[in-house]
């Protein structure tokens, strides 16, 4: 099949070898892998046609390498990432610190002052009432 739905492999000048992955190849025996040598062509996964190494769509099948970006819905999906939402979206950031980290809501103002007297009075009667 290949690597994935994407692309099939890719292949690297230096060695003229198609490997699914730079990884795979940085792994090989090619002595231009440590020299970090890019790949310039790729083989589609739908066509198994090889086409010059390129973010647009397969110029034979119309196959896409690449996903859409959003910023609001991912790929219509209605699955919300948070990290790819826009910075104008006032729902980014709902819930969770500057740094990304979800945060619990303080009760405080429910347990001190005069809403946590109202609410300690309240729980009392309750008390009061289920003794009876």
């Amino acid at each position: 099949k290949g690597a994935c739905r994407h692309f099939r492999w890719l292949r690297f000048p230096c060695c003229g070898r198609a490997w699914p992955c730079a990884a795979c190849h940085d792994a090989s025996d090619c002595p231009a892998a440590t020299l970090g040598v890019w790949a310039n062509r790729m083989i589609c996964g739908k066509c198994a046609r090889e086409s010059s190494y390129s973010d647009k769509a397969c110029e034979y099948c119309g196959n896409t390498y690449a996903q859409p970006s959003g910023a609001h819905w991912q790929g219509g999906d209605g699955c919300r990432d948070q990290q790819r939402l826009s910075n104008k979206d006032s729902r980014k950031h709902k819930g969770s610190s500057a740094g990304g980290v979800k945060k619990t809501v303080s009760g405080k103002s429910q347990r001190v002052g005069a809403a946590g007297k109202k609410a300690t009075a309240v729980k009392k009667l309750d008390a009061v009432s289920k003794r009876m």
